[in-house]
């Protein structure tokens, strides 16, 4: 049986990329000039990353556990001042892979790569307590305010009360001058001006209450909004921050494999 004969070779002109061929100079010339640049992003990104670190001890230490209103304001502290600079920086040191690379950098790689699957859990297990602080704190916000309207009730029952029982000049005068800001004394000489300046004061005083009322309950609908929006803010940033966190863990395999 006689052997195939030799397949034709493939002409040079025939063929697509050549050793010679521009765009491969080209390309390869384009890989050598990143070099520098990536070192200069690795450095920035570990810069960023030690900015990070020290915003976060800031933040939390020293720590106020069981305190819903420290833990709500140190997520969203967290969320707002810590993760935006803390991705920017690890997307830094990961970038270009294991090219332009220390000695000593496969084993910092290997660590941030775990550490951003750890901190994607601790977020994501911040969400239910940060949920759980934002309603004890409504809660508490408004049994405050509720707390500061009886309060100014029961002050104006008493004013209106100590109203009603002035009778003479002399505990007309008293009421008038405990009412004025600034405690100025009055002089009433004609027992006949009592019931028209009782009439007059019932007014005022119904006035107060009403501005009172409609002042605390303005409040309460401010800080309860705000604090909605921030609750909603925090919470749907760690759950985003989380998830970006586990894919970074997913996307740098290469650092944490041994090849």
């Amino acid at each position: 049986m006689s052997a195939l004969p030799d397949p034709d070779p493939i002409p040079a002109e025939q063929s697509s990329v050549t050793p010679s061929d521009p765009r491969v100079n080209e390309l390869w010339e384009f890989s050598r000039s990143q070099l520098p640049s990536l070192a200069l992003a690795h450095c920035i990104g570990y810069g960023l990353l030690l900015f990070t670190l020290i915003t976060a001890v800031d933040l939390l230490i020293p720590p106020q556990l069981l305190n819903p209103t420290w833990e709500l304001q140190a997520l969203g502290g967290v969320v707002e001042r810590v993760v935006p600079i803390g991705l920017v920086g690890a997307v830094l040191v990961f970038w270009g892979g294991k090219r332009a690379r220390s000695r000593w950098e496969p084993f910092c790689l290997t660590s941030l790569s775990w550490f951003s699957l750890v901190a994607g859990l601790l977020l994501f297990l911040m969400i239910p307590l940060g949920l759980l602080n934002t309603a004890r704190l409504d809660r508490q916000t408004t049994a405050d305010i509720q707390t500061r309207l009886d309060q100014q009730a029961t002050e104006i029952t008493q004013i209106q009360a100590a109203i009603d029982n002035a009778n003479t000049p002399e505990a007309m005068a008293q009421v008038i001058q405990q009412l004025d800001s600034q405690g100025r004394s009055i002089t009433i000489e004609d027992p006949e001006q009592i019931d028209p300046l009782k009439t007059q004061l019932r007014e005022s005083v119904a006035q107060m209450a009403a501005a009172a009322e409609s002042q605390g309950k303005a409040t309460l609908r401010q800080r309860r909004l705000a604090l909605l929006k921030n609750g909603v803010k925090w919470n749907l940033g760690a759950l985003i921050a989380s998830v970006l966190l586990a894919l970074i863990w997913k996307l740098t395999g290469w650092a944490r494999s041994r090849s």
